[in-house]
């Protein structure tokens, strides 16, 4: 009787151990799938980051650019020719008013047709020869 009284004791005691390790087991489970999952969710962001910080990059060189060339000498006299009207001592202004002077458009020649409805056996670049110096 003693040994029976032993060996329920025994599975109590494996049965409450086992319901224990199968319930730590799953807290342990649990906690490592919280940690895996932050790790990736702060690995995105990290991702995130890096790109916002190369597309800042970008625009910081964009920038630089654009500052080097409106500090340019060109940019600068471009702007004081259109805005202020200032010319350099070299040039020369010429103003041209619309309608006085006719853009004539070139003229061209019909090809003859044949009987059978073909345009003539002229080849296409000397058609296209004709157009250009035919003026």
């Amino acid at each position: 009787m003693n040994e029976n009284k032993s060996e329920k004791s025994f599975s109590f005691l494996g049965k409450t151990s086992l319901v224990l390790f199968v319930v730590l087991a799953v807290f342990i489970s649990w906690a490592i799938f919280k940690q895996i999952n932050k790790r990736k969710e702060i690995q995105n962001e990290i991702t995130q980051l890096q790109e916002e910080a190369a597309r800042i990059s970008r625009e910081n060189f964009l920038a630089k650019e654009r500052i080097s060339y409106f500090e340019s000498q060109d940019y600068q006299s471009r702007e004081a020719k259109e805005k202020l009207n200032l010319r350099d001592p070299e040039e020369n202004v010429v103003i041209v008013k619309p309608g006085i002077i006719k853009k004539e458009v070139p003229v061209i020649e019909e090809l003859p047709i044949t009987n059978k409805g073909e345009a003539s056996l002229i080849s296409n670049p000397i058609k296209w020869w004709k157009y250009f110096t035919h003026k």
